[in-house]
């Protein structure tokens, strides 16, 4: 990720429940920001930081934006579960 660079991801969830979202840094530079959206691409959650949690819906199209704070920049794994 560069400092403009903005990732999307879709998930969707099964019969409900929560998704936890983690964020694991490659480098020791990037800040991460996480927004989420739902189905419509309205914003229903932000999180300055590598965690996130999100009480879903059932059968439900979610969208994660990954961005870097302050055009902060690295590499990164993107981790969901509904543990």
């Amino acid at each position: 990720m560069d400092g403009s660079d903005i990732d999307y991801y879709r998930i969707s969830s099964g019969p409900g429940g929560r998704f936890y979202i983690h964020l694991r840094t490659e480098s020791g530079t990037l800040a991460p920001a996480l927004d989420i959206y739902d189905a419509t691409k309205k914003l229903i959650d932000e999180k300055l930081g590598p965690d996130d949690e999100l009480v879903a819906q059932p059968n439900t199209i979610y969208y994660i934006q990954v961005s870097g704070q302050r055009n902060t920049t690295g590499q990164y794994t993107l981790m969901v579960s509904d543990r």
